[in-house]
């Protein structure tokens, strides 16, 4: 469970808006890794939850899983960097 702390610390910087490509990459494609990214820099801990439950839309068709998986790429990319 995140900690309201933690969130006021980094909701500025996850909710800002993007104005690069990078920024775009990061912000808008893979918010989940982007929110976890900032609170690790923050200076927070994170650890793996059994029992949580994550959902997500599953795409209809081949080219829709193909473009999900590009977006989660280039989120996963940035937010290593």
């Amino acid at each position: 469970m995140v900690k309201p702390q933690a969130l006021e610390q980094v909701v500025n910087s996850y909710l800002g808006s993007a104005t690069t490509i990078w920024e775009k990459n990061q912000l808008d494609l893979g918010e989940d890794r982007t929110l976890t990214t900032l609170l690790i820099q923050a200076g927070w801990d994170t650890t793996y939850v059994w029992r949580a439950v994550a959902r997500t839309h599953v795409p209809n068709s081949l080219l829709g899983f193909i473009k999900q998986r590009r977006r989660w790429i280039n989120s996963t990319i940035v937010n290593m960097v």
